[in-house]
This record gives C-alpha cells, sequence and structure tokens, in this order.
C-alpha cells in the first residue's frame, strides 16, 4: 500500500469518525469545496482522483488538530478528541439539496437554501429520531400548501433517506417524472394512493402498476420543523 492509499483511508477515517460521515462536514473544516474532497476519497484508478499531497495532509492535520505525520500512519491510528471535533460530533443533518412542493409539482431546480444543517445533541436527536444515523437523515424544504394542517408551507421537513421504496402508508418525498412532490402514499391492492391533507385538494388517479416507474420515492417524512420569521422591534 503506497502512502497515497494510506492517506486516503486515514482521510475516510476523519470523515466517519469526526464528521458524522459526511463530506460537506470534512469540506467546510478544511475549506474546500465537497467535490475536491469527493475527489480526494476516490479509489486510485478512478476518474478525476486527486491525491492527497503533502501541502494538504498539513492542512487537514491542522484543521482536526492531529499529530504531525498522522494522515501517513505515523502517529498512530487513534483520532484525538479535541474540544472543536466534539461538536463536529454532534448530530448533524444536512440539507438535501432539493425543493419539494405540497402543492402542484415543484422543478429540481428549484430549489432556495434555506439553511445548511442543523445540528443536535445527542440526547436530543435519540429522543427525536431514534436510532437513526444522521446519514441517514435529511432536511428538505416546501412550498405549497397541499398538506396544510400537517404542515405547512415553508416548514423544514425531516426525511429518512435510507427509505427508497413504499415502507407502508405514510407521507413520502417523491419524484414523479420531473417534478418533486411530498404528499400522503397508500397502497391498495397494486394501485398508489397519493392525497393530501388539505381538503380543498382532491387526491390524485391511482397510479397503476404499469405507471410506477414514474414514481421515484427518495425519503419518508418522519418530522417537521416551522420555518416562520418574525420581525420585532
Amino acid at each position: 500500500m503506497d502512502k497515497y492509499e494510506i492517506r486516503r483511508l486515514s482521510l475516510l477515517k476523519i470523515k466517519n469518525e469526526l464528521c458524522n460521515g459526511v463530506g460537506a462536514n470534512l469540506a467546510r473544516r478544511i475549506s474546500r469545496e465537497p467535490s475536491y474532497v469527493s475527489r480526494m476519497l476516490y479509489p486510485e484508478g478512478k476518474k478525476a482522483k486527486k491525491r492527497i499531497a503533502d501541502d494538504m495532509v498539513e492542512i487537514i492535520e491542522n484543521a482536526f488538530d492531529l499529530p504531525r505525520g498522522w494522515l501517513d500512519g505515523y502517529a498512530g491510528n487513534d483520532l484525538p478528541i479535541t474540544m472543536e471535533n466534539k461538536r463536529m460530533k454532534g448530530f448533524q443533518i444536512d440539507v438535501l439539496d432539493i425543493e419539494v412542493s405540497a402543492g402542484p409539482g415543484s422543478l429540481n431546480n428549484d430549489f432556495i437554501e434555506v439553511l445548511r444543517s442543523v445540528e443536535y445533541s445527542n440526547h436530543d436527536a435519540l429522543r427525536l429520531f431514534g436510532h437513526r444515523e444522521p446519514s441517514q437523515l435529511r432536511i428538505i424544504n416546501i412550498k405549497g400548501d397541499s398538506m396544510s394542517g400537517t404542515f405547512e408551507s415553508g416548514d423544514l421537513l425531516f426525511i429518512d433517506i435510507s427509505i427508497r421504496n413504499y415502507d407502508g402508508d405514510g407521507i413520502y418525498a417523491f419524484l414523479y417524472d420531473d417534478t418533486a412532490h411530498v404528499k400522503r402514499i397508500q397502497m391498495m391492492k397494486d394501485k398508489l394512493l397519493v392525497t393530501s391533507d388539505n381538503p380543498n385538494y382532491g387526491p390524485w388517479e391511482p397510479i397503476t402498476k404499469d405507471e410506477m416507474n414514474r414514481v421515484i420515492i427518495f425519503g419518508k417524512v418522519i418530522g417537521s420543523m416551522p420555518q416562520t420569521f418574525r420581525k420585532h422591534g
């Protein structure tokens, strides 16, 4: 194993153990773009791979308070937990870069980033999300009023992105052809029933078995948070 592969595996350990397994967290810590970090983590031989050069080794070790030579395997395999690293190991949920519609449907490029992440203490995360890992969860922003009464336009939704297929009745985030939606989905025999919680919106025509390839589920909604800003003074 050459030094570049050792460095890659060491960086992967940092990502998994100090950054909640999220490349964007690592990227922010070393002031690089997430795509740059992804390229450093590519295996040898993959197109566009970025080898971790000596100057980047120093940047990474400084950013995570690591002893000199750690990334090259010269300073043991344990990761020192500094105060900053403890903060990074909190339960952080990142935003999924898509806006979904509680209405007629939202094109994928309509996304407006409201925030980049929300972080919880491990205690609160366990209470709110059970034993789910941060890598399973994402935040999405909705617009429209078809789910009014359950959540409102502008609310932030917490979705479990590990659920990619129908997993019992519930509220799902999904693509239908080229538009993104958040709706309540039920299964009846071999058809999907898509409904809104706002009684002013009628149900969709049932989605038949032959049409189900037009539906791509990318998460199940497990909670929501109001995102209303009120100015005072």
